[in-house]
């Protein structure tokens, strides 16, 4: 499966541990407005996000990056981070190295049903602590400005 809804985006993984001998994993990500992910930490990889399309404001332990077309922003392990989109839509490429954690998105994705961005949906918490443990990513709490 190298294309999944999650948290009311469409993500295709292109590159994963088995194609990069789990060097980098990468991930196209298309989001809607909104589109956030609880804060989390992880113990294994440093993530890059560089944003393509959109707006998006991310955290990056008590530092706040707003970020437009051409950012670059790097979330190091060991450092809790989360991100909200801020417009309309965005597009990013999720770097992690080294690679697993892209493994995430297929644990708790869904197989798309048609082309675009999923109806809006909820997440099941406990399927998303629960992936994230399995890879040693901590979910230490909610998106910023979302109330536990």
């Amino acid at each position: 499966m190298n294309e999944v809804w999650h948290a009311g985006g469409r993500l295709a993984i292109l590159a994963d541990a088995a194609s990069t001998e789990g060097r980098f994993g990468v991930v196209d990500e298309q989001l809607p407005a909104g589109a956030t992910a609880p804060v989390h930490i992880h113990a294994n990889e440093d993530e890059v996000f560089i944003v393509l399309d959109g707006r998006m404001r991310f955290w990056r332990g008590d530092e706040v990056i707003d970020a437009a077309p051409g950012s670059v922003v790097v979330l190091p392990r060991g450092v809790a981070h989360s991100f909200v989109v801020d417009s309309e839509r965005a597009r990013t490429l999720n770097l992690v190295t080294p690679a697993g954690f892209e493994a995430f998105f297929r644990m708790v994705g869904d197989v798309p049903t048609h082309d675009g961005l999923p109806e809006p949906g909820t997440d099941d918490i406990e399927k998303l602590v629960a992936a994230a443990a399995s890879l040693d990513v901590s979910i230490v709490g909610p998106p910023p400005g979302v109330p536990a």
